[in-house]
């Protein structure tokens, strides 16, 4: 019922984006669309791909059922499944979550972003590798923001690399708070506090 099939992989462009298929299907009754196979979904500054993507135009939600890769000139996000909100900028990605971009690399099982306000939030299996303030994240959940504040929770490890050769500090607790301010780095840890250099 209102279901309509076109095979063609010709650009559907709307107000805000331009998205290619190999083929879709339409339900002009809910106003609902499943894009199937090679799935490109371009707008002013994100690049989505997919192979199977449901897209709400009215509500201009995506949800990548099939695996999905994130473009943007912030850098790169791989998941097997999520779903994008342009309209909030925000996103929730679900199973092998891998964020990366020139200075730092992220893995977790699933990751809730909020990009415009730069407040990300990852659960399971955490590992960070954050170049740009020479340290190591491991834990159960990470929570990040535009400051540079990272709070790291559950079985949480820091390895922090200092400017001088051979001079590393480990830290393990449940709760690590690391944070940096100018140049200085701030560390607490709470919770079974167990400290190595």
């Amino acid at each position: 019922s209102g279901w309509v099939m076109s095979l063609a992989s010709d650009v559907i462009k709307t107000k805000n984006e331009n998205i290619w298929a190999d083929s879709l299907n339409y339900d002009y009754d809910q106003d609902r669309s499943e894009f199937i196979g090679r799935v490109v979904v371009e707008n002013d500054s994100t690049t989505l791909f997919g192979n199977r993507v449901n897209y709400s135009f009215s509500q201009s939600i995506a949800y990548f059922k099939d695996g999905i890769r994130m473009e943007d000139p912030k850098g790169l996000l791989r998941a097997e499944s999520g779903f994008y909100f342009e309209k909030q900028d925000s996103a929730i990605f679900h199973g092998n979550v891998q964020l990366a971009d020139s200075l730092q690399y992220i893995e977790g099982d699933s990751l809730f972003a909020n990009r415009d306000s730069e407040h990300y939030k990852m659960y399971g299996r955490i590992f960070a590798d954050d170049q740009e303030n020479h340290a190591l994240l491991k834990g159960d959940y990470l929570e990040s923001d535009s400051t540079g504040r990272r709070l790291v929770l559950g079985d949480a490890y820091l390895k922090k690399f200092e400017e001088e050769p051979g001079d590393t500090t480990h830290i393990q607790s449940h709760r690590i708070l690391f944070h940096k301010q100018d140049t200085t780095s701030y560390i607490d840890a709470t919770g079974d506090v167990v400290i190595w250099s």
